[in-house]
């Protein structure tokens, strides 16, 4: 029921605004509604549980009008090791004054099938609340953060990605789309993070809008060398240190500062 009113909402916001920007400024505001959260303050020794949902394989999506099969996701085994990057980073921050203790938690079998995006609903959390709790009792918790994928915004107004990869695009043409064909870079990837007994959401790191990028169109779309996909691999990890950093800004956990290194 959440999922249908959020398409619903989402589909009305694609209907009046053209301009995708316009759009993910507007779905930011009227779903997220980060303004009103709980703020607390973290004395040192707060001790940070972290719960990556984030997958190794990137996703390439390839979208094709009236056209099944260059329509298609497919998964690529990569060695970006995006999730030891982002759980890399998250720690990075956490331990850089000192004052967290920061603790790996397993994947909770429960999420695997959600994208973080859902938990903001109260329904949804409600599920997932007792379970974390007490992982978050049994290890003297105080806030646990939740990596995972994200419902996305693609710039060319389509919804539905997750993880992260390269979407093409391309019109009825086979022979127009090496040179009207577009490529991007996305991370449709998020981060929670929650005061924990009882679970509350306290801040969180959203994916941007999607990179453009100029990569050779490719002779076969279902079989991409890796080294095509290595060259937007730089954009991808920026995306995850944005996204990383947001979510501790917004949960009050560190301050503001430029998200790179």
């Amino acid at each position: 029921m959440i999922m249908r009113r959020l398409a619903t909402l989402l589909s009305i916001v694609l209907f009046c605004f053209g301009c995708a920007e316009i759009q993910y400024k507007l779905v930011d505001k009227l779903v997220h509604r980060d303004g009103n959260l709980p703020r607390y303050e973290f004395a040192s020794g707060t001790r940070v549980g972290i719960i990556n949902m984030v997958e190794e394989r990137l996703t390439h999506d390839s979208f094709k009008v009236l056209s099944k099969e260059k329509t298609f996701k497919k998964k690529y085994d990569v060695d970006w090791k995006i999730p030891e990057i982002m759980e890399e980073y998250l720690r990075f921050l956490l331990q850089e004054e000192g004052r967290f203790e920061v603790v790996s938690l397993p994947a909770l079998s429960s999420l695997q099938n959600y994208e973080i995006t859902n938990l903001y609903a109260e329904q949804n959390l409600r599920k997932f609340r007792p379970e974390i709790d007490r992982l978050a009792e049994e290890k003297n918790l105080q806030v646990v953060v939740i990596a995972g994928n994200y419902l996305y915004l693609h710039p060319d107004n389509l919804f539905g990605e997750r993880g992260y990869g390269l979407r093409t695009s391309q019109g009825y043409s086979d022979t127009l789309a090496r040179v009207f064909g577009k490529a991007y870079a996305f991370t449709a990837i998020g981060v929670q993070v929650y005061h924990t007994n009882p679970l509350t959401y306290i801040g969180g790191g959203r994916p941007s809008l999607a990179h453009s990028v100029s990569l050779p169109w490719p002779n076969d779309l279902h079989n991409i060398p890796k080294s095509d996909f290595d060259t937007i691999k730089p954009i991808i990890v920026a995306d995850v240190q944005e996204i990383v950093m947001k979510a501790l800004q917004k949960a009050n956990l560190v301050e503001e500062k430029s998200s790179k290194q």
